[in-house]
């Protein structure tokens, strides 16, 4: 069958009617070997669930009627299965190929729980073993330079100078101060201008709230501590004409508990 006949598959009156009726008695799973073994095909178990939903196929069954009465264990030969093959795919087809091995229908997470509950695992981790080689070993200068290459000492469309500013997340302004990206706030560029650095352990605010406004009169500077006691308080609430005595309480607040500490 070629790649054009598969694509536009039409299902026969016949296909119909064995999906509809099996529908009722089996899983998808089942349902599907059930299928190709009659029809002598090789669906798919997400194609037929495809086909089953886009024709209106229902099964009218309730949740956990065809594993009534049965056994929901694993018996020792499925464990055995899980412990060769699970080394050799994802978890995802382990699950549909252990549906189809043993005519099941088990969840992922049935399948991800007996995994876990008998300690079986697949060996991977995901890090490189010592010694071993990279994919792409061997590979350096296999592809050559082409007409969208970057060239030594290129430089980006969108390379922006030392002394370029951006406005970054929540308003704020920063100026590039060094290559190749190195940028800075600008409200600290003006307060170290005016005051000297920022200490460690300290936040540069605003006092109206605006990060546009540089003034100098708008920046204040508090430790973290007084930061904390800010923000408990709700600083950014309060008028700006009492904002002074909030920034005055939260330092006294602060000294107050580090004498504390130590009474």
């Amino acid at each position: 069958m070629d790649s054009k006949t598969a694509r536009y598959f039409r299902y026969s009156e016949e296909m119909i009617a064995f999906l509809r009726s099996g529908f009722m008695n089996m899983s998808i799973t089942q349902l599907s070997a059930a299928f190709n073994a009659h029809f002598e095909l090789n669906k798919s178990v997400a194609t037929l669930h495809s086909t089953l939903q886009a024709r209106g196929i229902k099964c009218g069954r309730s949740p956990g009627d065809l594993s009534k009465g049965r056994p929901r264990r694993f018996t020792l030969e499925q464990k055995h299965w899980c412990i060769k093959h699970y080394p050799l795919m994802t978890r995802k087809k382990l699950t549909v190929e252990f549906n189809q091995a043993f005519n099941e229908d088990r969840r992922l997470s049935q399948i991800l729980a007996f995994l876990k509950n008998n300690r079986i695992s697949s060996g991977r981790t995901g890090f490189f073993k010592k010694g071993q080689v990279s994919w792409s070993a061997g590979t350096k200068g296999i592809l050559k330079a082409n007409s969208g290459s970057f060239k030594k000492g290129l430089v980006p469309h969108n390379h922006k100078v030392v002394g370029s500013e951006r406005i970054v997340k929540g308003g704020y302004i920063e100026v590039k101060t060094a290559e190749p990206c190195v940028w800075t706030p600008k409200s600290h560029l003006i307060w170290q201008r005016e005051n000297g650095p920022v200490p460690k352990r300290h936040n540069l605010r605003y006092k109206d709230g605006n990060p546009g406004n540089l003034a100098p009169d708008n920046l204040f500077l508090v430790n973290n501590a007084e930061h904390q006691i800010l923000n408990n308080t709700g600083f950014k609430h309060y008028a700006l004409a009492h904002k002074d005595t909030v920034i005055l309480i939260a330092r006294i607040t602060n000294k107050t508990n580090e004498v504390r500490q130590h009474v």
